[in-house]
């Protein structure tokens, strides 16, 4: 079958500027993996959901659910859809310096300037310097966490339960230490469950909003170390960005090298990822909590990665076991809103009441996931901007339109087949 056959709503997607299929030949999933490379649904595959993809480019045109960059959908190692819009970021970005006062008048910066964490600055947000490298925001914890697994599975970290002070007390103060600090593991990092008092709650342009705080610190590793415990270490979950940028400084420590520079070695270079970017903290080290950029198709690696249980052609990039420990819920409502209730692990979200009980997930600022459904064989990657303070707020939330789309529209039609 040809693209001149296929129904004419399937042949305006192919021809679509905001539609483009990476061709990638043959469209064998195998063969293509072992080349580091994606496979191509055939044009019969992809015409079997040829009206459910249009009904989601057509929702995600429709503006109703903000910036949308690109949708990347994945089965069996093959690529049924990526999807790219564009979006005129400098447009946008003139249009806040010029309307939002509490942006222009900031004290402790200009928002016309270009820096790193400018998020409303196209040349940095929230694509890199023009270039195909997306943000992530909080997907990297995800990223960081597959780190830290490599790094015990080749015997540099000796296990999730040594103790957090035991590594950073040599090199960092901890002013509050105490025997809630003492008792503190990596593990405890890991889930988001230190009990560090970590307040996200106060107003994000709030300086003692840690979020905020620790972006605007010399030295983000010892701005976490500052803080107080709220109780005992295991005892409750609490998100903290804080604890994964730990993480980031426990692997420098225990490797002797950045993550940045760990990630090329023993996880990127596995995965054929040559293209990347990873911002630095003003005081050298990497940005664990969301600094990390990838292109679409090598985000989706990293949850080809781990429905694959931590091999990647053929070869073992981290322990299953890992990979087990990650996707286990210990807590199992660390997000609940509506139907959308979220467990979460090893620094990833686990949607299991929506998608089954192997489902993982990666969740970053302004609208970036990375789904991985392991019973089903999909990876579904969606990269987006809609930062809550520099652009005005989409008028739907894009999650609980793209949950019942995979649900009905797709996951349905690849079991009945």
């Amino acid at each position: 079958m040809n693209k001149s056959q296929l129904p004419s709503l399937l042949r305006a997607i192919f021809q679509s500027l905001l539609v483009i299929l990476i061709a990638v030949t043959p469209a064998n999933a195998e063969n293509a993996e072992a080349r580091h490379e994606w496979a191509i649904a055939t044009d019969s595959e992809v015409a079997r959901i040829a009206d459910s993809l249009a009904k989601l480019d057509a929702n995600f045109r429709s503006g109703d659910y903000g910036n949308i960059d690109e949708f990347l959908l994945i089965k069996d190692r093959k690529i049924y859809a990526h999807f790219r819009y564009r979006n005129d970021y400098w447009r946008q970005f003139e249009t806040t310096l010029q309307n939002d006062r509490k942006l222009t008048n900031q004290t402790t910066y200009d928002y016309s300037d270009s820096f790193p964490y400018n998020y409303a600055h196209p040349e940095w947000h929230p694509y890199y310097m023009g270039s195909e490298l997306h943000t992530l925001q909080s997907i990297s914890k995800s990223v960081v966490s597959i780190l830290a697994g490599i790094a015990i599975d080749r015997k540099e970290i000796s296990s999730v339960d040594v103790a957090v002070v035991d590594l950073l007390a040599g090199c960092y103060r901890i002013p509050n230490r105490d025997a809630s600090w003492n008792m503190v593991t990596l593990e405890h990092l890991l889930t988001m469950r230190l009990n560090l008092n970590w307040r996200s709650d106060l107003p994000f342009d709030d300086p003692d909003n840690p979020d905020t705080g620790i972006e605007m610190s010399d030295d983000w590793v010892q701005y976490t170390l500052n803080l107080p415990m709220r109780g005992t270490p295991g005892t409750s979950f609490l998100y903290n960005s804080g604890a994964t940028q730990l993480i980031g400084a426990i692997l420098r420590e225990s490797t002797g090298v950045d993550i940045e520079e760990y990630a090329r070695r023993h996880l990127f270079k596995a995965l054929a990822i040559d293209n990347f970017y990873w911002k630095q903290t003003p005081a050298g080290p990497s940005d664990a909590l969301g600094g990390l950029y990838l292109k679409a198709t090598d985000l989706a690696k990293i949850g080809q990665l781990m429905i694959d249980n931590g091999i990647w052609a053929g070869q073992r990039v981290v322990s299953s076991k890992w990979v087990e420990d990650s996707l286990y819920a210990t807590t199992e409502s660390a997000i609940e809103s509506g139907d959308d209730r979220h467990g979460y692990g090893y620094q990833w979200w686990l949607p299991h009441d929506l998608f089954g009980e192997r489902a993982f997930s990666g969740l970053g600022y302004g609208g970036q996931l990375l789904l991985g459904l392991p019973d089903q064989n999909v990876v579904v990657v969606l990269y987006g901007w809609n930062p809550e303070y520099e652009f005005p707020a989409p008028r739907k939330s894009f999650r609980p339109m793209l949950n019942e789309w995979l649900i009905n529209e797709i996951l349905a039609r690849f079991e009945s087949e």
